[in-house]
């Protein structure tokens, strides 16, 4: 019942949602949970609502992690780095710190980032993910900014592997 009003409250204009799985996963899941149900596979596609878009793994290049939108916001910020993540990654230390050095350095750079804050929740202190907005001067933003690439680029790779695993999944 819960679902259903989700998906009704969706439908009404509220956003479009993406499935994080496959139809015949989800399928599977629902077939397990639902064991009193019978419906066939064609059905319970024809049972998804417009608004909720199928996953293609064919078209994801990156994830969606903290640390890609990270580095994504500090590339926008920069103004002289690619705003392809793709791009900066095969670029080398080197090239990086030229486009650094290109930027002005009379005033402070204005990004966001997603950080992990404590909050107060009734009696405890919980952390959660929220978007802050850092103010650093051109020296700190290089700095951090050159520490943090590689182990980004290490993460890209283990990312792209992992995006052609499930190709080849996919295919076989």
């Amino acid at each position: 019942m819960q679902l259903i009003l989700e998906y009704t409250a969706a439908e009404r204009g509220r956003g479009t949602f993406s499935l994080t799985d496959t139809m015949q996963n989800i399928y599977r899941k629902f077939c397990l949970e639902f064991s009193d149900i019978k419906m066939s596979f064609t059905a319970f596609c024809r049972g998804r609502p417009s608004n909720v878009r199928l996953i293609q793994y064919t078209q994801r290049h990156v994830c969606l992690c903290q640390r890609h939108t990270n580095m994504s916001m500090k590339a926008t910020a920069s103004n002289v780095l690619p705003k392809c993540l793709s791009e900066l990654t095969s670029m080398s230390d080197e090239d990086v710190k030229e486009k650094l050095n290109d930027m002005d350095n009379t005033r402070p750079i204005k990004y966001q980032q997603w950080m992990k804050k404590e909050v107060q929740y009734k009696t405890t202190l919980i952390k959660k993910v929220k978007l802050q907005e850092v103010v650093e001067d051109i020296d700190t933003f290089s700095q951090t900014l050159m520490r943090q690439l590689p182990e980004f680029r290490a993460h890209c790779g283990r990312v792209f592997t992992q995006y052609e695993e499930i190709r080849h999944l996919g295919v076989s």
